[in-house]
């Protein structure tokens, strides 16, 4: 599928064919499949993780997979398991999500060493490097199993252009101040509270 999408055949490594594919594009794959009445996954490959690992997601159902997400478990995790089961064979849904980190680093399985850095500049340095990392979001099913493909893909773009620009920067600031609070600790955006602040009053937002 990722052969025909991008009209390209992938590099013969030896590897499984789900390897082989991430050698292809920038997105984390995720296969999930439907084991007794549970959609889990089963296997992926990763590329730019936000804040977990294959360890992490390995083997697990939906529902343990949101759990720490606001209402994730079973509310969110029942929503996507209704669509992962009545998905076409030719459709393709795609959402979006966004956060702010600290830093540019693309691969990070664990938040917690960008936050500490943060912490350790102050809030004024650390204003200048809080960039907006934007996921892009995929589902499509695979037809000869059953299963669906995830895929996720990162986009990481520094934060004061962004906020320079009228509507975007309106619009996030709003987003960022009108965030309920247990998106706020999910997101572990507490870290960022004091150099977040900074850099938007600064830029009159």
């Amino acid at each position: 599928m990722v052969e025909s999408a991008l009209a390209e055949a992938a590099p013969e490594t030896g590897e499984p064919d789900l390897a082989r594919a991430r050698r292809m594009v920038s997105d984390d794959l995720v296969v999930m499949t439907a084991e007794d009445g549970e959609w889990r996954t089963a296997a992926l490959a990763l590329c730019q993780p936000t804040f977990f690992s294959a360890g992490h997601a390995i083997g697990k159902a939906l529902d343990g997979l949101h759990v720490p997400v606001p209402d994730g478990a079973p509310r969110l995790a029942g929503a996507i398991a209704h669509v992962f089961n009545s998905l076409a064979a030719d459709a393709v849904f795609e959402r979006f999500n966004w956060t702010v980190q600290f830093g540019g680093d693309r691969y990070t399985p664990d938040g917690g060493p960008l936050r500490a850095q943060a912490a350790a500049l102050g809030p004024e340095a650390a204003a200048d490097q809080l960039h907006l990392r934007v996921e892009r979001q995929t589902i499509r099913r695979l037809p000869e199993t059953g299963g669906v493909l995830f895929t996720i893909r990162i986009a990481l773009d520094p934060l004061v252009p962004v906020l320079r620009n009228p509507e975007t920067g309106a619009a996030l600031a709003a987003g960022w101040r009108g965030a309920a609070d247990n998106a706020r600790r999910y997101k572990c955006w507490d870290a960022l509270e004091a150099a977040m602040e900074h850099l938007l009053k600064r830029e009159n937002l």
